[in-house]
């Protein structure tokens, strides 16, 4: 049987019990992570495992957090996705007897390894019973698009520390999902603006004031040098530029592997002109591909219809579990367009920034 896993900071440690014994019954896993016991978000890996389950590529899901709670919750947003907090093996058995569940979640609050292990044993040889369960199994759905903000400026002014910490405590308020840093070298491209760079230190110092996921998109030459350093400095998610290593596909695994050993989650940036099947051959070692809908380093760009991307990458979910970002016009209209084809993140900045009311255009992008 193929089983995906997830866990949060707290599941951690349960998570990679659980994932040796299923190895010892000679079950193939996949750990989605989290990668350390460092703070996360919970969602973001219940989500990656109930994609991989609703889609078919995994068979059964493990989830894990400190009280079960949010992994539970989080892990039935997805279609097909039928995810059962349990506390002991009767709770198990129900869950696939009567609801189907495709994926278990314990409590590392209230469940050790051993009651995990025995309600496991359990819930693995236990088969749906079906009939009139089959109908309310049927009626379960859901659906989820992340909204993340953007951070760009040509104005050192607006790149100050405490301005920055400001904006971000709004954009949390408002119910942004994440934190998206520009991270420009001057050197990957040579557009007409010479943006200012974000580096790790800023980052290092905006950490301290929210929870939520940072994601560095690196536009620089030779990307993998830079991937510790914003690990070290509490960056969640790294992107990097396929073209940046056009020519050198052993450096796109590298940079991928570097990232998932700091700690991070990978992803594939990919210029509006790129050929989408470039990143096709990463698909199973990466979290997101972020399918550019401007060209990086020019300012004040139109939105570039990039949909026939997003539905080829949409084909590839069926057999791969990432998420498909946009990045670059991003308003209500374009957004639109982009969860149609197939996206689920997208990325804003002066729609969210410059709204009157940034919360209602946060759900407005999220449809």
């Amino acid at each position: 049987m193929k089983i995906a896993l997830g866990a949060d900071h707290k599941g951690y440690e349960l998570k990679n019990h659980i994932a040796e014994y299923l190895r010892t019954l000679g079950h193939e896993i996949k750990d989605f992570g989290t990668y350390s016991n460092r703070s996360c978000d919970y969602p973001v890996f219940a989500r990656r495992v109930s994609r991989g389950v609703s889609c078919g590529r995994y068979d059964r899901g493990v989830l894990a957090c400190q009280t079960g709670i949010g992994m539970s919750m989080a892990g039935k947003i997805i279609r097909g996705a039928r995810a059962a907090l349990c506390f002991d093996n009767h709770d198990a058995e129900m869950s696939r007897k009567h609801n189907d569940s495709n994926i278990i979640v314990f409590s590392a609050g209230k469940t050790d390894y051993h009651a995990a292990k025995s309600m496991l044993e359990v819930w693995l040889n236990t088969e749906f019973e079906g009939g009139r369960h089959m109908r309310r199994v049927l009626e379960m759905d859901g659906l989820y698009t992340m909204v993340g903000v953007s951070l760009l400026s040509k104005n050192s002014e607006e790149m100050k520390t405490d301005l920055l910490a400001e904006k971000i405590k709004s954009f949390e308020a408002c119910g942004v999902d994440e934190i998206h840093f520009d991270v420009i070298d001057g050197k990957y491209n040579d557009g007409e603006n010479n943006w200012d760079y974000q580096g790790p230190l800023v980052i290092k110092d905006l950490r301290k004031v929210s929870e939520l996921p940072f994601m560095a998109h690196l536009m620089t030459e030779d990307p993998i040098k830079y991937v510790k350093a914003f690990g070290d400095a509490g960056c969640d998610v790294v992107v990097f530029h396929a073209e940046a290593y056009r020519n050198m596909p052993e450096f796109i695994e590298k940079t991928i592997e570097e990232i998932n050993s700091c700690g991070m989650q990978a992803g594939i940036a990919i210029e509006p002109d790129t050929p989408v099947n470039l990143v096709f051959p990463y698909l199973d070692s990466l979290d997101r591909v972020l399918v550019m809908t401007v060209n990086t380093g020019f300012a004040g760009q139109g939105f570039i219809d990039k949909t026939d991307k997003i539905r080829d990458l949409a084909k590839m979910r069926d057999k791969y579990e990432f998420w498909i970002a946009v990045d670059g016009g991003i308003n209500k209209d374009t957004a639109a367009l982009c969860r149609k084809a197939g996206a689920n993140m997208l990325y804003a900045a002066s729609y969210i920034q410059k709204s009157e009311n940034p919360k209602a255009a946060i759900e407005l992008l999220r449809g």
